[in-house]
């Protein structure tokens, strides 16, 4: 998680979100990899795609209602308004 960390942190993005993918796959309940890859997937105007990570990992913790705020500005910015409207 380090790793990945540095390389996003040295503006490394597509390597960071290749680290994070590979850190997710191996531990899929470790929910900082998950929102850090969607936070990566942002970065790098994939909206469609860090919303849609987002909302799994929303989905999986309840407990922590910002997430859906950061899916509704994901979907928003994908063009996806009905979508964003709703998480909100």
């Amino acid at each position: 998680m380090m790793a990945a960390m540095k390389l996003s942190t040295q503006g490394d993005h597509e390597h960071a979100i290749a680290a994070f993918r590979q850190i997710t796959k191996e531990n899929p309940r470790l929910t900082d990899a998950w929102q850090q890859l969607s936070t990566e997937l942002e970065l790098t105007g994939r909206y469609d795609e860090a919303a849609d990570r987002g909302s799994e990992l929303a989905a999986a913790h309840p407990e922590y209602p910002a997430l859906l705020y950061n899916v509704a500005c994901c979907e928003s910015l994908a063009g996806r308004k009905a979508d964003a409207i709703e998480h909100l």
